[in-house]
């Protein structure tokens, strides 16, 4: 997960270099980060069925090969290939990002998942971090191919430790056929928890990819600033996400809530969503960025541990349903950006796609608000399993 960090957004701070090398035009060049989500998105899906269905030790393989496409960027020499490499690696980001679900499950208790996610969480969001302050220094010194391939290889390395030293048990029940596993999922996508923290994460998601895409040329056409310092600016919301990550492991393990810090999230990067453009050019705009990458970050240990907690998920049925929250997060990640330069292009203001996607960022506070905490599920489903044995 530190390697998809590592080559997620890589591309953004070197496209200039990328649209002058192959004469393409800025549209053509989003493709790089904007296809990648598209199809991180539709087969986060397929990860979740394939968890069900293959050994997880052979899916996360599979995933790893493919999220080491871009070690080979030095040799492409063609646009086309250099997003094809892309596009197989939001492949394999799709793919095993619910594979790992099982990996989890069998190695830590359930006190532990929501610590567990958030160090892996941090360490993705780390790894976007130092790909997005280091490429341009990098292509600098080797060329920005050499770049992409050094990022890239890191997953190849990634790929090989695996191969030599990962180990996940079989999920139970491997043996069920291929139409009921289908069936499974059916229901699992169908479920009432899975429909509320897929809006909660995509409205969140959605928000955050937009602002990040565009609050540099935001800040640069609209308040005078420079380009180098509105990417700077905009590189607090890895940075202080990565934190606050972490933070939510620690206070994971002593809270065993969860809807408090999803309704807390949510209030979070609805203000400072509305912050980082309303207060831009004053010095209210930082405060604004820190709430907005703390909010958008610290919730997601704890969402991604809903569907490990719930009564009657196996890890099976934890992993489509991670993958649906996946896939809606990346849907909706892809078009809001695209909605915000299509209405800015109408109107020659960046202000009513903004606030579009403030509106849609009050999926998460609202989620918060209608999910039902595990734990208490689980009490009650215990209580209940112990009345009818009682019955019995």
């Amino acid at each position: 997960m530190f390697s998809v960090g590592l080559s997620f957004f890589s591309v953004a701070p070197i496209m200039p270099l990328i649209l002058e090398e192959y004469s393409i035009n800025r549209g053509t060049g989003s493709l790089l980060t904007s296809l990648v989500i598209l199809v991180q998105a539709m087969f986060s899906l397929l990860g979740g069925l394939l968890a069900g269905l293959l050994r997880p030790r052979k899916v996360i393989l599979i995933g790893c090969i493919l999220i080491s496409a871009p070690a080979i960027t030095f040799a492409l020499g063609n646009f086309w290939l250099l997003l094809l490499s892309r596009v197989l690696m939001g492949l394999g980001f799709g793919i095993l990002g619910p594979a790992t679900i099982p990996v989890l499950m069998q190695y830590f208790r359930s006190k532990e998942l929501p610590l567990v996610n958030s160090l892996i969480m941090s360490i993705s969001v780390l790894g976007i971090t130092i790909s997005s302050l280091s490429v341009a220094k990098i292509s600098d010194s080797i060329g920005w191919e050499q770049a992409l391939s050094v990022f890239g290889g890191a997953a190849l390395l990634s790929t090989v430790l695996w191969l030599c030293f990962g180990h996940v048990k079989d999920i139970k029940n491997t043996d069920i056929a291929t139409n009921e596993r289908i069936r499974q999922a059916i229901n699992v996508i169908r479920k009432k928890e899975t429909v509320i923290l897929s809006s909660a994460d995509g409205g969140a998601f959605g928000q955050y990819v937009a602002l990040v895409a565009w609050l540099p040329t935001f800040y640069f056409e609209f308040h005078g600033l420079s380009l180098i310092r509105s990417g700077v600016l905009v590189s607090l919301l890895p940075l202080v996400g990565c934190l606050s990550g972490f933070m939510a492991g620690i206070l994971s393990m002593k809270y065993r809530v969860r809807k408090p810090f999803l309704i807390a999230s949510g209030i979070m990067v609805s203000l400072g969503g509305l912050g980082s453009f309303l207060t831009a050019g004053t010095p209210l705009v930082y405060p604004s960025l820190l709430i907005l990458g703390a909010g958008s970050w610290l919730y997601v240990p704890f969402l991604l541990t809903i569907p490990m907690e719930l009564p009657g998920n196996d890890p099976a049925q934890a992993a489509m349903m991670t993958g649906v929250i996946f896939a809606v997060g990346g849907l909706v990640g892809f078009a809001t950006p695209l909605i915000v330069g299509t209405v800015a292009d109408v109107t020659g203001t960046y202000l009513p796609g903004f606030v579009t996607c403030s509106v849609l960022s009050l999926g998460l506070f609202l989620g918060g608000l209608l999910i039902s905490e595990p734990s208490k599920l689980s009490q009650n489903r215990h209580f209940n399993m112990s009345d009818h044995k009682q019955y019995s």
